[in-house]
């Protein structure tokens, strides 16, 4: 049993009970989890965009996808913000700290809207169709998604703006979650 032991207390000195997750950070220490929650989801919601374009189901399928993943992104956007809030109150600020964490609030915020409203505009282009049990065109899908991209590219890259500014933080001065040990 487990390498030799017979104690029954597992492969961690403690025994099976201690220490077999990590320990849950506080909220404002959650900030670097969330964040990169959104990011990937967003980016990868650009990703299944334009397969949507794919004839028949496919295209439906892909469509489904990346709405899903926009849902999801959105949720995670809400929680980053809310994170980065409540860890900005703790970090310590000199004069390009706060410069630049008020850009990356203000970018954040930003990103956070337009990842709900870019979400409930493509839920409506997705949905509404289904629910009318009538079909968009297939030119007027095409150019609805060409346009959706384009603002959908804009937010990315506001949420690049942010994404840079928080890296600022951490990586140029210092700025670090407190983390449980």
């Amino acid at each position: 049993m487990n390498g030799g032991d017979t104690s029954g207390k597992g492969p961690q000195k403690g025994g099976w009970g201690k220490a077999v997750l990590p320990p849950i950070p506080d909220w404002d220490a959650m900030h670097p989890f969330a964040v990169h929650f959104a990011v990937a989801l967003a980016f990868a919601a650009a990703l299944f965009v334009p397969l949507g374009l794919l004839p028949g189901q496919k295209g439906k399928d892909f469509a489904l996808a990346a709405l899903l993943l926009m849902i999801l992104a959105s949720f995670a956007s809400i929680v980053s913000v809310s994170t980065g809030r409540a860890a900005a109150r703790l970090a310590e600020r000199n004069g390009d700290i706060e410069a630049t964490i008020e850009r990356h609030e203000r970018n954040g915020g930003w990103a956070r809207n337009a990842q709900i409203a870019l979400s409930s505009i493509y839920a409506a282009m997705v949905l509404i169709p289904i629910a009318r049990g009538k079909e968009t065109g297939r030119t007027a899908w095409t150019a609805m998604t060409a346009v959706f991209m384009a603002a959908y590219t804009g937010f990315l890259i506001l949420l690049l703006w942010a994404g840079h500014d928080g890296g600022l933080l951490v990586h140029e001065y210092g700025v670090r979650a407190l983390l449980p040990k």
